[in-house]
């Protein structure tokens, strides 16, 4: 679609608080509970992406009244949070069988074609709802397909967050842990990857632990070090590195494993 010819009513609120001039709308009823993204960009290709800067809106209100003095706001967006896109990005959470109206603007009158995805993600994108890992030793498999980032979320290894994903790792006996980004089996993640691990209960209050963005051609993978307590609990964050290219997403892995300390001479 596009919003060439498009307009906005009156009594529209200003999407993300930032006044548009040129607003289309779509409708998303859930079929089940969950976590949700909604994006005017794509997962890869730019040829997937909208065209112009836009504006997301995700607003909730009955179905038999969708005046706009009855929609709720649930989430909104300006820029992707990278900080290389013009597009927008937005999770929330979305009941089954309740619609919820979704709003593309252009920002400052910007006008052009619509990409809109809306897809289901993992609740771990957040740093409240973070995997439990207790325990020495983990292997996780997912992927960064259902991932997104959230308000406030700081940079990770030189990274502007998008997809991330948020782990709780408390080890049952103190000692260096090797953490990686490593898929099942041992296999190398088909795109590039970030890590970081944290101390804090809150992404306002994060003091860094070790980070690590590999680049390198053919291993994609990430690797920290850390020496650990136990029962103290580390927050780790995973995702997908990119730059000014569209990123690429697929399977990444979480590996975390007890390994002997380094001697020194």
């Amino acid at each position: 679609g596009h919003n060439r010819t498009a307009t906005k009513e009156p009594g529209e609120a200003n999407h993300a608080g930032i006044a548009g001039g040129k607003s289309v709308w779509a409708k998303f009823t859930p079929l089940t509970s969950g976590y949700y993204t909604a994006t005017t960009g794509g997962e890869s290709s730019f040829n997937e992406w909208s065209t112009f800067d836009t504006l997301l809106g995700i607003y909730g209100g009955p179905a038999s009244n969708p005046a706009h003095a009855a929609l709720v706001p649930v989430a909104s967006n300006d820029n992707d949070p990278s900080g290389y896109f013009n597009t927008g990005i937005a999770g929330f959470y979305a009941s089954a069988g309740q619609t919820y109206y979704i709003a593309i603007d252009g920002k400052n009158g910007a006008s052009g074609d619509i990409r809109l995805l809306v897809s289901p993600i993992s609740e771990h994108v957040y740093f409240a709802h973070a995997m439990p890992l207790n325990g020495d030793e983990h292997t996780i498999n997912t992927s960064d397909l259902i991932a997104t980032a959230e308000p406030g979320e700081p940079d990770h290894a030189g990274q502007k967050p998008r997809y991330t994903l948020w782990y709780d790792f408390r080890p049952a006996t103190s000692g260096t842990y090797e953490i990686d980004t490593v898929y099942s089996g041992g296999s190398r993640s088909d795109h590039n990857t970030f890590l970081a691990v944290y101390q804090g209960d809150s992404l306002a209050n994060l003091t860094e632990i070790a980070s690590d963005n590999l680049q390198s051609a053919g291993n994609y993978d990430s690797l920290v070090t850390i020496n650990a307590t136990a029962g103290q609990s580390y927050k780790v964050v995973s995702g997908c590195a990119y730059n000014s290219q569209a990123p690429l997403l697929g399977p990444i892995g979480l590996r975390v494993r007890k390994v002997e300390p380094l001697l020194n001479d």
